[in-house]
């Protein structure tokens, strides 16, 4: 069981687990004449592991990526110790694609809930980076480059995990909110009234009281909904007896 801030950010998992907690990061796309420009987007993630954002075509970010959908998401620990370039990071580097699935609003707004005030606006949409390499700095000296596809996880598995996603979430909240504080406890948080489940995939779950979010990792990658009811059982079993 991982909860929290992990050590170990190697490798595609390492990576996965970055996304997973970020909250923000650094777009960089292309303006048409050639030139980089780097802007700070909020930051979410599907199923499989690929990146979103929610961006308006009155941003220069949007109009270049429509001209050009080749870019680059810079990504980090949002809470490291000590000297942040000791502290990992990965660069995504692919092609952006705009996607309106309900999937993806619902799982970016779980993260970004201020997001709603806009989310609707005609000129605002989703887009989704699916990554081509990745390039990661896990601390001084811990360097890796690989492929995107590495750090994406099975195709079936992670649909699976989106069909079942609001009724695990809406399950948790509703039947076992005491559950739902040993995890927010266990992640390092004090449970509060307003302490939910927002967000659940097949490597862990998010949950936010209302002012700050926390992500609490299984450990291990789930196969289907039982596996999950499985891993919560046992979980909350190992959560009570440490308490």
């Amino acid at each position: 069981m991982k909860n929290g801030k992990s050590d170990e950010m190697t490798g595609a998992s390492g990576v996965r687990r970055l996304l997973r907690r970020a909250e923000y990061g650094c777009l960089a796309s292309l303006m048409p004449e050639g030139s980089p420009y780097a802007s700070l987007v909020n930051v979410a993630s599907d199923q499989v592991g690929r990146p979103l954002i929610l961006i308006s075509r009155l941003a220069w970010h949007t109009r270049h990526l429509t001209h050009d959908p080749r870019a680059s998401l810079l990504i980090a620990d949002p809470n490291p110790e000590g000297d942040r370039l000791e502290a990992a990071r990965a660069t995504l580097i692919g092609r952006f694609e705009t996607v309106a699935e309900e999937s993806v609003s619902r799982r970016y707004l779980a993260l970004h809930p201020e997001a709603a005030e806009y989310a609707g606006f005609a000129d605002f949409s989703y887009w989704r980076l699916t990554p081509e390499t990745v390039h990661l700095v896990a601390g001084f000296g811990r360097i890796q480059t690989f492929s995107g596809a590495d750090m994406l996880i099975n195709a079936a598995n992670a649909v699976l995990f989106a069909g079942i996603e609001k009724s695990a979430v809406e399950h948790m909240n509703g039947d076992h909110d005491d559950v739902v504080g040993l995890l927010w406890r266990s992640a390092g948080g004090s449970p509060t009234p307003e302490t939910q489940v927002v967000a659940v995939d097949a490597e862990g779950l998010d949950l936010c009281d209302g002012r700050e979010r926390r992500r609490f990792e299984f450990g291990r990658l789930l196969k289907d909904g039982a596996d999950l009811r499985h891993e919560l059982a046992s979980i909350a079993k190992k959560l009570r007896n440490a308490t």
